[in-house]
């Protein structure tokens, strides 16, 4: 049977021959592991193919392949979104899903008669490339020609991100541009954050750095909407010198130990990340260029914290973390219309992440 993701690539690509339907069956399988031995080159070409591709030819931005995706070139650079991102999305996804040929042949065995394609032949192109481990599939001539076909494959896990790299690409480039992340505890702020600097390439510096120390929490600071975060602290120790092109020292405060670590260094630049609860309150975001909200329902956020917490941890995010949070979304209306929102639980960063740290 014809899985329906290579339908929609058939529907989408009426010009497909079988090299075209065995390149593709290919990529869904193999991923892009196999093409990644030079991180430089990979940028350079995808920065030429994006520079002589042509005008837009109204392609969709991606393509699904089952857990894969293709990125078009021209779309992706009408949209903004830089080689170096595109490389590092691409490298990030990981190695190639089977590494046994064979597979090859028995997904396209499993999908019975194709319309529109000589079945003999598919067969035929398949033995080849299972027997020629050396050899790669390539579109054919006819493809080449009426859709010069300039795209990259990504691991899927990347596609609900693009809409975040289109905005920051939109971002003016004469100042410093700071993005923000926020959204339920549990919902994933602290992973967004971590993907979106591995292709930014810039810092992060978390919101849970700087809540008040012991001694300020008084009934009537905890009363005030966000009264937990030391916003004073945070202005003047990470936003307030980032803004100005200057070095960051950020301290994180240990709640545990009830005291401060010794300031981190982060160089002055263009992009920063604040990552956390309480990044929306008024004096943070309206220093925003970008800022992002991931939704998650009351009933996913507690399965998640189930999963992570003890029982005496959960109590305390039932008795009092929850609460306390619940009324700073409500006070500062958040998710408002200048956010971002991104649904929570339709993100799968964790294994794009696993696979950038083991290469």
């Amino acid at each position: 049977m014809i899985p329906e993701w290579l339908r929609d690539i058939l529907r989408a690509h009426p010009a497909y021959r079988e090299e075209d339907v065995l390149k593709t069956v290919f990529q869904a399988l193999y991923g892009n592991g196999h093409l990644l031995a030079d991180a430089a080159a990979v940028q350079m070409r995808i920065t030429t193919e994006m520079a002589d591709g042509g005008p837009d030819r109204g392609e969709p931005l991606t393509e699904t392949m089952d857990s894969w995706l293709r990125l078009n070139l021209r779309p992706a650079r009408e949209a903004g979104l830089a080689p170096e991102w595109i490389a590092e999305m691409i490298r990030a996804s990981g190695y190639p899903c089977v590494r046994d040929r064979r597979a090859v042949a028995a997904a396209i065995a499993g999908c019975g008669p194709i319309p529109g394609m000589d079945m003999d032949r598919l067969s035929d192109l398949t033995e080849t490339l299972v027997s020629r481990p050396g050899t790669l599939p390539s579109h054919s001539g006819a493809v080449h020609r009426l859709e010069d076909p300039r795209y990259r494959l990504m691991d899927a896990a990347w596609e609900p991100l693009l809409p975040i790299f289109q905005a920051v690409a939109q971002l003016p480039d004469d100042q410093p541009q700071l993005i923000t992340i926020d959204g339920r505890c549990g919902s994933g702020k602290s992973t967004l954050a971590e993907a979106l600097r591995l292709v930014l390439g810039c810092p992060v510096v978390h919101t849970d750095d700087f809540v008040i120390p012991h001694g300020m929490k008084t009934a009537e600071r905890l009363a005030l909407p966000g009264g937990n975060e030391d916003v004073d602290r945070l202005l003047a120790e990470a936003l307030i010198p980032f803004q100005l092109g200057a070095e960051l020292r950020p301290r994180r405060y240990i709640c545990s130990d009830d005291r401060f670590e010794e300031a981190e260094r982060i160089p002055a630049g263009r992009l920063l990340i604040l990552e956390g609860s309480y990044s929306g309150l008024p004096p943070i975001a309206e220093r925003a260029g970008l800022r992002v909200f991931l939704r998650i329902s009351a009933e996913d956020q507690w399965r998640r914290l189930e999963k992570r917490n003890s029982p005496d941890a959960l109590r305390g995010f039932r008795d009092r973390w929850i609460p306390l949070e619940e009324a700073y979304l409500s006070a500062c209306g958040l998710p408002d219309r200048g956010c971002v929102c991104l649904d929570a639980m339709s993100l799968r960063l964790e294994r794009v992440l696993r696979h950038s740290e083991s290469r």
